[in-house]
This record gives C-alpha cells, sequence and structure tokens, in this order.
C-alpha cells in the first residue's frame, strides 16, 4: 500500500512540474482590462450619453516625458454599474515613444459627454485609493471599479 501510495504522489509532482513548464511558456498577445463604472448615488444618464476611454503608455525610465496613447474606445453609456473591455495587445508597445528600456507602464484616463446638460467626474472618494495612486506595471493591473458623481 505504501508503495502504490508514494508512486501516487510522486506521478502528482511530476505532473504538476510538466504543467507548470508549459503554462510559462505560454505567450498571450491580446489581453482584456475589465472597467467598472458605478456610482453611489444614483444617477439619470439619459440615452445619448458616451464615455470614451483612453490607453496610454510610457517608459518607466525614461523621465519628464509625455505618456503615448496607445488606443481609444468609444462606448455608448445608459445604465450604472456597467463593464467595459479595453483590449490590449502587446504590439502597442511599439507605438511608445521615445523607446528605451522597453519595460512599460500603463494607465487609462475618460472623458464623459452627453447632450442634455450634466457633467459628470470620477469620486475619487468612493473610488478605491491604489487604482489611482501606484503606477501600473502590468497591463492586467488597469482592471477595476471607478465611481462617478454628477458635478452640480
Amino acid at each position: 500500500m505504501k508503495k502504490i501510495l508514494i508512486v501516487l504522489i510522486l506521478l502528482i509532482f511530476i505532473g504538476c512540474s510538466s504543467a507548470e513548464g508549459k503554462t510559462e511558456r505560454l505567450i498571450f498577445n491580446r489581453q482584456m482590462v475589465q472597467i467598472t463604472i458605478d456610482s453611489m448615488e444614483e444617477i439619470d444618464l439619459g440615452n445619448d450619453s458616451e464615455i470614451t476611454f483612453k490607453l496610454w503608455g510610457y517608459d518607466l525610465y525614461i523621465a519628464d516625458v509625455s505618456a503615448t496613447l496607445l488606443k481609444e474606445y468609444k462606448y455608448n453609456l445608459f445604465k450604472l454599474p456597467v463593464t467595459y473591455g479595453v483590449d490590449y495587445e502587446k504590439e502597442y508597445d511599439d507605438k511608445i515613444e521615445p523607446d528605451g528600456s522597453g519595460k512599460y507602464g500603463y494607465y487609462i484616463t475618460f472623458e464623459m459627454k452627453n447632450y442634455h446638460g450634466k457633467k459628470y467626474k470620477i469620486d475619487y472618494e468612493s473610488t478605491d485609493k491604489d487604482y489611482f495612486g501606484i503606477r501600473k506595471r502590468k497591463i492586467e493591473e488597469l482592471s477595476g471599479k471607478i465611481y462617478i458623481k454628477e458635478i452640480k
């Protein structure tokens, strides 16, 4: 019985180590960032609101330069909460100027438009402090929840 148990344990370790090796070699060229927009208060967005996300990239080791716009995404906005997908492809990094180290940081900005006169802004008090306060070195770190509020 002990021999069977030892053989099973060895097979499990061999199987796990070979599976780990395979996953380390996988390269994903396309990733999806999920951004949820919500509000702590009731907001009437109407039927004509639009939200624009802009994905920016910059070299982590070059100081005092502007980030490069990598891609812009426009969506209609009807109700809250809502989650949007912002795609990222590794080829976007080729657009980043100036290029030096090959190590990049990313951030997302967004603008809201509506045609019934109301204006909105980010509710920084309700949004997780780490979302805006920490440098994002990996694209997947951009996923998160952003709260908005009406400017009165």
